[in-house]
């Protein structure tokens, strides 16, 4: 029986991520969230490590020393439990861009694109992402260069879910958001995750009339890692 989660992922060499941080009710306060925190924070071997968590767990972690609060910007948990309708977005990129049905010999030109976003390499986590089970996703290109890039999954509750999904353009996300949705009919729900710094990111879900489901904030063991959270749209 599984009751309890927290994973660790290595995004580069001096920055681990944390999350999925989830206790069964009926074990909490019995110390199992505080030794998975323990291994999680061990496998980082004394570099940087970050969560993203909702309010109500920022007491527990400074407890457990992930002290440092991101205070320049928070994430913005998008949710609804019906289906969303996609004609209320737009579909109109701009003149020259491509959004194409991705395949396996656009991962050069996504590789490129996302490593000049995200500043190191995470070719394995794109690579994974692109070709995970019951999803879709898009390439934009432009001179055959990649502009952005976005999936949307259908999760265990057969959500729709957004991400990750990034472009220079906010009219080409709008577009991809709603090719996406139109690519997963069968989704019974939505969910996307924005930062709250992004105007344009957050117009899609108003779009839609998705309601916000929580907010999330950025921690850190060590120190604040800067993220320009405006120099490109999101999700």
């Amino acid at each position: 029986e599984v009751i309890g989660t927290l994973f660790n992922v290595k995004n580069t060499e001096k920055l681990y991520i944390g999350g999925v941080f989830c206790v069964q009710e009926k074990y909490r306060h019995l110390d199992v969230g505080r030794k998975l925190l323990t291994e999680c924070i061990a496998h980082a071997q004394g570099e940087n490590f970050a969560v993203n968590t909702d309010i109500h767990k920022i007491g527990p972690y400074i407890r457990r020393g992930i002290t440092v609060l991101e205070t320049d910007w928070k994430s913005i948990e998008y949710e609804t439990y019906t289906p969303v309708n996609p004609a209320v977005l737009l579909d109109k990129p701009p003149n020259g861009v491509e959004i194409l049905a991705f395949q396996n010999s656009h991962l050069p030109a996504i590789y490129e694109y996302d490593y000049s976003l995200a500043g190191y390499d995470r070719k394995s986590l794109i690579e994974a992402s692109c070709n995970e089970e019951n999803s879709k996703t898009l390439v934009a290109m432009k001179d055959g260069k990649c502009v952005g890039f976005g999936s949307m999954k259908l999760s265990i509750v057969e959500y729709g879910r957004i991400g990750p999904l990034y472009a220079d353009d906010p009219s080409v996300a709008e577009a991809m958001v709603k090719r996406l949705i139109i690519a997963i009919p069968e989704a019974k729900g939505f969910a996307m995750v924005t930062n709250n710094t992004n105007i344009f990111a957050n117009m899609i879900p108003e779009k839609l009339n998705v309601p916000i489901h929580n907010s999330l904030y950025r921690m850190y063991k060590k120190e604040r890692v800067h993220i320009n959270t405006k120099k490109y749209l999101h999700i």
